[in-house]
């Protein structure tokens, strides 16, 4: 029972200190309000200036943007048609045609060294002939009894047709060379050259005589 006692004793006592010092802390506090209320009311307003309130700064217009140049438009780039390739056309390979091979041509035999001389001599005895058939004796070389040989030399081409017409030999008299001259220049051709001499062209000199009968 005494311990009980000692207990309660205690725990008032306790109560009791804790009871005090809020009371304690309480007046305090109201005597540090007070305290600032009466130092606020001393403050003298009078004294008290008020700072004007600041000019308001002057707004700064902004430059104007220069406008932007208008950008020249691009010329518009001419259309390049594409090429239109044409297909390529198929040809048609054309049938191979078999053509028999000719029968060979046989040569006929060639004729001999003799042969040949005879159809050469033939030919210009026709050639002669012809000449003397056309020969010009000039009236007044006849009349002053002018005689001579005159040599022509002259080509013949593969068709008789005549070309270069010169004076190989001349006589002593001008105008037994002069005949002689006229006499071939007067016929237009002779017979063909043969086959068998194998001549394009061949020149030739004739003598031609001036002999009174």
């Amino acid at each position: 029972m005494i311990n009980i006692k000692v207990v309660f004793i205690v725990v008032f006592v306790v109560v009791s200190i804790v009871h005090i010092l809020l009371v304690v802390n309480f007046a305090t506090q109201n005597q540090k309000i007070a305290t600032k209320k009466e130092t606020v009311q001393k403050l003298d307003l009078r004294n008290v200036t008020v700072a004007p309130k600041p000019k308001p700064k002057p707004k700064i217009k902004p430059k104007p943007k220069p406008k932007p140049k208008p950008k020249p438009k691009p010329e518009p780039k001419p259309v390049v048609k594409p090429e239109v390739i044409p297909e390529p056309e198929i040809v048609q390979e054309p049938e191979l045609e078999i053509i028999p091979e000719p029968e060979p041509v046989k040569e006929e035999p060639k004729l001999s060294a003799t042969e040949i001389e005879i159809i050469e001599s033939q030919y210009i005895t026709e050639v002669k002939m012809a000449i003397e058939k056309k020969k010009y004796y000039p009236k007044k070389a006849k009349r002053l009894k002018r005689e001579g040989t005159v040599k022509i030399k002259f080509t013949i081409l593969k068709d008789g047709s005549i070309k270069d017409i010169t004076l190989q030999e001349a006589s002593r008299y001008k105008r037994l060379n002069k005949g002689a001259l006229k006499t071939l220049n007067s016929i237009e051709k002779f017979n063909p050259i043969p086959d068998e001499l194998e001549k394009n062209s061949w020149e030739i000199v004739v003598p031609i005589e001036y002999r009174l009968r």
